[in-house]
């Protein structure tokens, strides 16, 4: 099953990260009727210094939920450079019905700067690129956010029988995994076999079920498409038709199997209505665990070959059957999950913390041999004095063996490490401390459009920090530290545009199959036990971007640098940049997460000449639609 989300390709990479000179003529805009914030002050004795404006934002993306808001920054700067303050900034947003502007500070600041919000609003989720343009004495910046994370995906079996209606669903979900309803969806076999319905509409689930029926043997593609244009999300599937009947008995689809107990395998095959004969041997295979006999052949019996399984790893697992002799092939999703805690760890992501601002922590539970534990109950416990709060008090660890709750402060500071929140699951506790008491200074991390080319195998796009005290002046010579942290990849291909399907012609299709959690869960850049989820002995997704490890402010309070990473990547991997600094003993940062971004120009396809994309026909990681396996 794959998902083609041109969204990633319109949004993330074609954000149409314009080359250094602002654009080019594969760019595209959301532009229109302005939404206005702040007035333009272009008669005061300020305004008539302006020479320059820099719009940026800290999230050059934005989940299609709607859920987070992209922050922006406005830098104001005379002919020499130096930043202007005084100067009445206005905002504006291309289409005002989908999106709404809060400017936060219309007027620049003794940094020269000035702020404002982005969120999204109404009921569109599909996934689109929004342009936002800041405007001072007549001169202007625009910046492009992307709003990305719709996905549609289709499931149903790989493998059918002859002249049987086969139930097929789809499910449309927003970058929360949300579902999305109300949407239409159209339905199309490659071989024209029979749909019904065609087309229709997502339910309440955000799904949409047809029925499939095949009226001759071979294989066939079955694809499912909703919105259009640059929005336009689609999945497929490949579907093998069999006059035989094979398929898996046990365990269920996704079924969860536990490290402790050994699991029976076992698939059927009939041939024209009868179990094949006895002795037909059937060959096994799996992405994770061990078979007993550890071969993995087996022979039939009444039709059916059973064979058992067990992991000392926990993680998904990719169990394939074979006939010796050649026949269908089928494959079964399951999980192997660690269930035993022994070890947990406890991390906020921010430790110190203005008063009322809220920060994620996350619980980590291992089992006695360092394997991530899932479904255990983890029970978190506050100790406040400045009236703080807990979003829950208990959650459930997922796959990742991450259970996380959110903390928001109180109305009044504490004592540094004041606030205590202890977790605890299966008798064994861990703590963390929080100090509420207000940023001693203010970090801002954003970036324009802009993308360069650094090489033919790398790009780098520009970054710029600025660092303020709590009152909006700059601070000059604060050592900013950075740091940049794989968070997840996806696995699909770059395909050539179905036009016919309504896909835009002149560049390349993104397809994404799946996005997978980094395998890195505890962020130490080396392979523990447990993390291996694809089982290749390698850590996923590569260490492929970097920043310097350290810049220093101007007397502006800003410093630039340049991320770098490589082209084959691009549009593959979502990373985390940090930003820190410090003053007597009190830490400030500030984070974005993004996925790294492709140029236009080298997602362009030429229908006579079709040049591979930067990013490859595949993604480094694979195309297969299952965490399991690195094909």
């Amino acid at each position: 099953m794959s998902g083609k989300i041109l969204a990633r390709a319109s949004a993330i990479s074609l954000a149409l990260i314009l080359a250094a000179c602002g654009g080019d003529e594969n760019s595209t805009s959301l532009g229109g009727v302005d939404n206005n914030g702040g007035e333009n002050g272009d008669n005061s004795e300020q305004a008539s210094q302006v020479a320059k404006v820099d719009i940026m934002t800290n999230s050059p993306q934005l989940g299609s939920s709607g859920a987070s808001k992209a922050e922006l920054t406005v830098l104001v700067k005379n002919s020499g450079g130096v930043a202007i303050e005084g100067v009445d900034v206005e905002f504006s947003v291309g289409n005002p019905s989908d999106a709404t502007l809060t400017v936060t500070q219309g007027t620049t600041d003794a940094s020269g700067i000035a702020t404002a919000s982005l969120s999204l609003r109404g009921d569109n989720r599909a996934n689109r690129e929004i342009e936002v343009t800041a405007t001072a004495a007549g001169i202007s910046d625009s910046t492009l956010i992307s709003v990305t994370g719709t996905t549609l995906s289709l499931s149903g079996p790989n493998s059918i029988p002859l002249n049987q209606a086969i139930t097929y669903t789809a499910l449309l979900s927003d970058s929360d995994g949300q579902p999305i309803s109300g949407e239409g969806v159209s339905i199309s076999s490659e071989q024209s076999f029979s749909v019904t319905p065609e087309s229709t509409t997502t339910n309440p689930s955000g799904q949409a079920t047809f029925q499939y029926e095949a009226s001759s043997s071979g294989a066939d593609t079955l694809t499912v498409r909703s919105y259009s244009g640059e929005s336009a999300v689609s999945a497929s599937q490949s579907v093998n038709i069999s006059p035989d009947t094979f398929s898996f008995s046990s365990p269920t689809q996704n079924a969860e199997l536990s490290l402790t107990e050994t699991h029976e395998v076992t698939v059927r095959w009939e041939q024209d209505g009868s179990p094949v004969p006895d002795g037909t041997e059937i060959q096994f295979s799996a992405s994770r665990g061990s078979f007993t006999p550890a071969s993995g052949l087996v022979t039939t019996t009444g039709g059916e070959a059973t064979i058992e399984i067990t992991s000392t790893t926990a993680g998904p697992a990719l169990i394939e059957a074979v006939p010796s002799s050649g026949g269908p092939t089928v494959e079964r999703s399951v999980e192997f999950i660690a269930e035993v805690p022994a070890k947990i760890r406890l991390q906020a992501e921010r430790t110190q913390l203005a008063p009322g601002e809220s920060t994620s922590v996350t619980a980590t539970v291992q089992d006695p041999n360092d394997n991530l534990v899932k479904n255990a109950l983890v029970k978190f416990n506050l100790l406040d004095s400045t009236n703080g709060a807990l979003s829950s008090s208990s959650a459930v660890t997922n796959s990742q063996g991450i259970a996380r709750v959110t903390y928001t402060a109180g109305g009044r500071s504490s004592e540094k490490d004041g606030v205590t929140i202890t977790t605890e699951t299966n008798g064994i506790t861990a703590i963390e401390t929080l100090t509420i008491g207000g940023q001693a200074l203010r970090i801002s991390l954003g970036t324009g459009r802009e993308l360069e080319e650094l090489s033919t195998t790398t790009y780098i796009q520009p970054w710029t920090v600025i660092v303020t005290d709590t009152n909006g002046n700059a601070q000059a010579n604060k050592n900013v530290e950075l740091s940049i942290t794989p968070l997840s990849y996806a696995k699909g291909t770059y395909d050539a545009p179905d036009t016919d399907a309504g896909e835009p012609s002149g560049r390349w299709t993104y397809n994404e199959a799946i996005t997978c959690p980094s395998e890195d869960v505890n962020r130490n850049g080396s392979l523990d036990a447990g993390e291996d989820a694809n089982n290749n002995g390698t850590l996923e997704p590569n260490a492929t971007a970097t920043t310097p490890t350290s810049v220093i402010t101007t007397e502006n309070g800003i410093a630039n640098f340049d991320l770098a990473y490589l082209k084959s990547e691009c549009s593959w991997v979502e990373v985390e940049l940090k930003a820190v600094t410090t003053v007597n003993g009190t830490e400030s940062d500030t984070r974005q997460t993004f996925w790294l971004s492709c140029l236009a120009s080298d997602l362009a396809y030429n229908e006579s000449n079709p040049i591979k994309p930067a990013p490859g026909n595949e993604s480094p990681y694979g195309s297969a639609a299952n965490c399991a396996t690195d094909e």
